[in-house]
């Protein structure tokens, strides 16, 4: 099953008429199809807070680079990672700006 995307304008879902079309192949009846689009756009808005962490407005994941330098910083001065270094609290941030559902 394929799944909807974010627009280009970067708040809608994009195509979910085309999407449902596929799931469920052209022998689906409108009904089926509709019900399929709701749950599609359903499924979508139920992960808007993982597009928010990543893309969103405040709080967001900081780079990739970013995290893997906090990672070597923590283990070249402690030797460990701990609950206390940056890398953990600046996701545990995000995380709990953004919280799951």
């Amino acid at each position: 099953m394929r799944k909807i995307i974010t627009a280009p304008d970067g708040v809608s879902p994009f195509d979910k008429e085309g999407v449902a079309l596929i799931n469920l192949g052209e022998n689906a009846t409108a009904e089926e199809l509709a019900i399929e689009e709701t749950r599609l756009v359903q499924e979508w808005e139920d992960a808007q807070y993982q597009r928010t962490r990543v893309y969103g407005t405040g709080s967001i994941y900081p780079s990739t680079g970013e995290q893997l330098d906090m990672l070597f910083h923590e283990l070249e001065t402690s030797g460990s990672l701990t609950i206390s270094g940056s890398w953990f609290n600046a996701v545990k941030a995000v995380k709990d700006a953004n919280p799951k559902p």
